[in-house]
């Protein structure tokens, strides 16, 4: 099974501050900059919320062919140590809210 991770990376940050600071989100200039950040937004949504939709996708996705045939062919090969897993033990929790950040010494 395979193990999700993301992370956003942004350059130009202190031009991307500026242009949130002055309001200039929706100019065409930074639109696209902007729109890139609601697939991450709504990931974000989505872990707060519990994982809805990746748990729902995760758990249909365990009724496939493919699965049921890799988990035979996993079987044949003791070698690889093949690890079985039901559908319901797949069901990921939502993470532990991040801590409040510390107040910065001034």
């Amino acid at each position: 099974m395979a193990r999700i991770t993301a992370s956003v990376y942004t350059s130009h940050v202190p031009a991307i501050g500026a242009a949130l600071d002055m309001g200039k989100t929706e100019e065409p200039y930074w639109q696209k900059v902007f729109q890139g950040y609601e697939a991450g937004k709504k990931w974000i949504k989505e872990n707060e919320d519990g994982r809805p939709w990746f748990n729902k996708v995760r758990a249909d996705e365990q009724t496939q062919t493919l699965e049921e045939v890799g988990a035979k062919l996993r079987a044949m090969m003791p070698f690889l140590n093949p690890v079985t897993h039901k559908p319901e033990d797949l069901v990921a929790p939502a993470p532990a809210p991040a801590p409040a950040p510390a107040a910065a010494k001034g």
